[in-house]
């Protein structure tokens, strides 16, 4: 069975910490973050080399 794809809506203080606890787990990809806050998550998606969106809509598809 292959990765479970998940995708993090939000990366402020809980998002960042879902994120880095996904990015830990060997049977999931974390496909995606997205935030509002451009800077926020760009930083938050090079720190656990995943895709960074402003929009949320933009992952569907793709997670």
């Amino acid at each position: 069975m292959g990765k479970i794809r998940v995708g993090v809506i939000g990366v402020g203080h809980l998002g960042s910490h879902h994120a880095r606890l996904y990015s830990g787990m060997g049977d999931v990809e974390l496909a995606g973050v997205c935030d509002i806050n451009f800077g926020r998550v760009k930083r938050i998606a090079r720190k656990y080399r995943t895709t960074a969106y402003c929009e949320y809509k933009d992952m569907f598809g793709k997670i």
